[in-house]
C-alpha cells in the first residue's frame, strides 16, 4: 500500500513540477523534464558535510548590493551585507535575460522518510497596497516545489538548485499581474509525506529586483568640456507606496503607473532643474566631480527613489541625500502633489552636488560641511534656498501647510507672541533655518530681477568658502569668527549688492525682518522695493517683540539681552497720551567689561488704533538719527512727542561681534526719560 501511495505521489509530482518549475515569473510556462532531469534537480551530498540547512543566492552577472541589516545608517561595516542584485526594466524594457535571472541553491536539505517535499516561495517584501481587499498581503512572484525520495544517498541531506527568470507579467494563480520590483524575500519549507512542516527557513531581504531609467543631460554649463554630468539615472522599485501623504491614499500613484510617472512626470522636471541650476544660476560642473556611488560611471548623476530606513543605493534618507536618494513614501505632505515634494527635495540634494563640485575642484575631501559640519549653514541654507529659487510658485504658494522655504525660515523668525524662534540661536546649531539670511541676500544682490544676479553673491560665498581664501573648512571649526570675514570678502566682490561687508548686510537683514511686522512690509510680487521679503501670499509669520509701556514718569527702563553672536532682538515702545508734547530721550547701553558688540536701529511708527490699515499692522513713518558714545553706547531723542502722527518707537537690536564664546550672555539696559 505505502509503494502505490509513493508512486501516486510521484506522477503527481511530476505534474506539479511541470507548473511550479520556472512557472511564476515566467512569461510562458517551461518545457516538461523528463524523469532523469527531475533527478538532476536535487544532488545527494556527502555525509560529512551535512550538519544544516544553508542557503545561496547568486545571478548570472554576479552582480550584488551592499544591504544594511539593521535598516539604519549607523550601522558597524560588518553588519552590511552583500546581496544579489537584479534589474527588470531599463527604460520601460525588459532587459537580457541574464541581469533579471535568479539561483537559488539548497544545501544540507534533510530528507525524511519515505520522502520529502522541499518548497520553496518568494514574495516581495512590501505589502501591496494598489489593491482593495488585498491590503496586507504580499505578491507572490516564484512558488516552487521539489519532491526528494528517501533512500540510502539522500538521508544524509541533499542540495537542491532552483532557477527562474523574472519576465513582464507574474501568474498568480488565475490572475496574472505585472511583475513587482522591490526588495524580496524567501522561505524554504521541508514538508514530510503526511504534510507535517518539519523545517523551515526564511530570509527577509534577500535579493533586490529594481527597474531603472538612464537617460541623456542637455549640454551644461561646465569649467572645460566633459566636466558635467552626462547622463540622468533613475533607481527605482514599484512597491513602496508612492504618495505626498501616507495619511491619504488618495494621494498614492497606482503601481502600474509609476513606470510611467517617472519617465513623464519626474526625468523632463530633473534634467530642467539640472539645467536650470547650471546653465540659469551660473553654476559651472569642474572637472573633479563625479558621482558618489564608486561603482557607477563617474560623470552620471543618480537619484533612488525608496523609503526611509531601507538601505537603497546608499544611505537611508529621513526626506533625501546628496548621494542623491529620496523619500516617495508619504514625507511630502506639504505638497499639492508628490511631484512637488520630490522636486522640493531634488533641488536641495542637486545643490550640494554644486556645492561638492566646487569643493574638489579646491582639492577639497567632497566633505562640504567641514570640519565636524560646523560650516552647515553655508551647506544646508544655501540648499534650502535653491528650492525657494528653483520652485517659487510652489514654495511661495497658498497651501494647508508651509512648504520645506517656508516652513524653515519661519522656524528661524518665530512666532508673534511666542519667544521660541531662531532669533537669538546660534547659527550653528540651526543651519537649516538660516537660509532666510540667504534668500536675503538673493533678493537684495538682484534676484528680485534676475535669477542669475541674485545667485552670483551665493556663488562668489561658496567659492571663497571651498577656496580656503579665508579658512581652511576642514581642519577649522570655528565658524563664528569666520562668518564675517568670508562675507565681507564675498560682499566686496558683489556689485550687485546694496551692502559691502557682513555686518551692513546684517543690519539689514534684522531690518527686513521687522518689516514682516509693518503693514506694507511684504513684497507682493518680484518688482516692489523698500519692503522686506518677496512674500506674495503673507506666509512669513509676525516676528514677535517686546513691548515697553512709556507714561509719564521720571524713567522707563528695560533689560534684555542677545546670547549669540549675530542674534537680533526687536523691542517697541509704546508712548502713552500723557507724554504727548514731551521730549522722549532713549539710552541703549550695553553691560560694562561685555564682549558683545550692537547695532541699533531706531523706526517711528504708527500704531493700528491710528493708521486705520487694512492689515491692522503698524505704518513706518521715519527713522530717526542714531549716535553713539565713545563706548559703543546709543543715545537718541525726541523734542516733542506727536502721538497723533506717532505713538510707536520700534528697537531693532543685532549683536554684530562674534565674540559669543566670551560673553555668553550680551545683555544690554535700555533707560527711557521723558521731561
Amino acid at each position: 500500500m505505502r509503494i502505490n501511495t509513493l508512486a501516486r505521489s510521484l506522477i503527481v509530482l511530476l505534474f506539479l513540477l511541470d507548473d511550479f518549475g520556472v512557472q511564476s515569473a515566467s512569461a510562458s510556462a517551461p518545457e516538461p523534464r523528463q524523469e532523469s532531469e527531475q533527478q538532476e534537480a536535487w544532488e545527494a551530498v556527502p555525509a560529512s558535510t551535512y550538519s544544516e540547512m544553508s542557503v545561496e543566492l547568486s545571478t548570472p552577472t554576479h552582480q550584488v548590493i551592499e544591504f544594511n541589516a539593521n535598516e539604519s545608517v549607523e550601522t558597524p561595516a560588518a553588519e552590511i551585507e552583500e546581496i544579489p542584485h537584479l534589474v527588470l526594466k531599463r527604460n520601460g524594457v525588459l532587459t537580457p535575460g541574464y541581469e533579471r535571472t535568479l539561483e537559488i541553491t539548497a544545501n544540507n536539505v534533510p530528507v525524511y522518510a519515505p520522502g520529502s517535499y522541499v518548497k520553496l516561495v518568494v514574495n516581495t517584501q512590501h505589502i501591496d497596497s494598489d489593491h482593495e481587499g488585498q491590503r496586507g498581503k504580499k505578491i507572490q512572484v516564484w512558488h516552487e516545489e521539489r519532491f526528494v525520495p528517501y533512500t540510502i544517498s539522500t538521508q544524509q541531506g541533499v542540495r537542491i538548485h532552483f532557477s527562474t527568470t523574472f519576465n513582464n507579467y507574474t501568474n498568480l494563480g488565475e490572475q496574472t499581474t505585472p511583475t513587482p520590483t522591490d526588495y524580496f524575500q524567501y522561505q524554504i519549507s521541508i514538508v514530510d509525506m503526511n504534510e507535517n512542516l518539519r523545517q523551515s527557513y526564511t530570509k527577509n531581504y534577500a535579493f533586490l529586483m529594481e527597474s531603472q531609467w538612464r537617460v541623456p543631460l542637455p549640454e551644461l554649463l561646465e569649467a572645460m568640456p566633459g566636466s558635467a554630468p552626462d547622463h540622468l539615472l533613475i533607481y527605482y522599485y514599484d512597491m513602496v507606496p508612492y504618495q505626498a501623504d501616507l495619511r491619504d491614499p488618495i494621494s498614492q500613484i497606482p503601481r502600474q503607473s509609476i513606470e510611467r510617472y517617472i519617465q513623464v512626470e519626474l526625468i523632463p522636471a530633473m534634467a530642467q532643474a539640472i539645467k536650470t541650476q547650471s546653465n540659469e544660476w551660473g553654476f559651472a560642473w569642474y572637472p573633479e566631480w563625479h558621482n558618489f556611488r564608486a561603482d557607477e560611471d563617474p560623470k552620471t548623476l543618480s537619484v533612488a527613489l525608496g523609503e526611509y530606513g531601507v538601505w537603497f543605493h546608499g544611505e537611508a534618507p529621513s526626506l533625501g541625500h546628496a548621494m542623491i536618494s529620496i523619500r516617495v513614501d508619504g514625507t511630502a505632505r506639504e505638497y499639492v502633489n508628490l511631484k512637488d515634494g520630490i522636486m522640493s527635495t531634488f533641488h536641495h540634494e542637486l545643490f550640494h552636488n554644486i556645492q561638492r563640485s566646487i569643493s574638489l575642484h579646491f582639492n577639497g575631501n567632497g566633505n562640504i560641511a567641514g570640519r565636524d559640519e560646523a560650516w552647515k549653514m553655508f551647506t544646508e541654507g544655501t540648499a534650502v534656498l535653491a528650492s525657494s529659487v528653483g520652485q517659487p510658485d510652489v514654495q511661495f504658494g497658498m497651501a494647508n501647510s508651509l512648504r520645506s522655504y517656508m516652513r524653515r525660515a519661519n522656524a528661524y523668525i518665530g512666532a508673534d507672541g511666542v519667544f521660541n524662534g531662531g532669533l537669538n540661536k546660534s547659527y550653528e546649531k540651526i543651519p537649516y533655518n538660516t537660509t532666510l539670511y540667504w534668500r536675503f541676500l538673493y533678493e537684495k544682490c538682484g534676484g528680485m530681477e534676475n535669477t542669475a544676479t541674485g545667485m552670483s553673491v551665493i556663488r562668489t560665498v561658496l567659492g571663497i568658502l571651498y577656496n580656503g581664501e579665508v579658512v581652511n573648512i576642514h581642519n577649522s571649526a570655528n565658524f563664528t569668527e569666520a562668518l564675517p570675514k568670508i562675507m565681507d570678502h564675498a560682499l566686496g566682490q558683489s556689485a550687485s549688492c546694496p551692502f559691502h561687508n557682513y555686518e551692513q548686510s546684517l543690519s539689514e537683514f534684522a531690518h527686513s525682518i521687522y518689516m514682516l511686522r509693518l503693514a506694507n512690509g511684504r513684497c507682493p510680487n518680484l518688482t516692489k522695493s523698500g519692503c522686506g521679503f518677496y512674500d506674495p501670499n503673507s506666509l512669513y509669520t509676525i516676528p514677535s517683540v517686546e513691548t515697553v509701556s512709556v507714561a509719564t514718569r521720571p524713567a522707563t527702563y528695560a533689560n534684555g539681552n542677545i546670547p549669540v553672536s549675530y542674534g537680533i532682538d526687536f523691542i517697541e515702545i509704546k508712548l502713552d497720551s500723557t507724554v504727548s508734547g514731551k521730549m522722549l530721550k532713549v539710552e541703549f547701553d550695553r553691560s560694562s567689561g561685555s564682549n558683545a558688540e550692537f547695532a541699533v536701529e531706531v523706526v517711528v511708527l504708527n500704531s493700528p488704533e491710528y493708521s486705520q490699515n487694512a492689515h491692522n499692522q503698524p505704518v513706518l513713518i521715519g527713522e530717526t538719527i542714531l549716535s553713539s558714545d565713545e563706548n559703543g553706547n546709543f543715545i537718541f531723542s525726541i523734542d516733542s512727542v506727536n502721538p497723533d502722527k506717532f505713538d510707536c518707537i520700534g528697537l531693532i537690536i543685532t549683536r554684530i561681534d562674534p565674540n559669543d564664546k566670551l560673553d555668553t550672555l550680551g545683555n544690554y539696559t535700555i533707560q527711557i526719560l521723558t521731561r
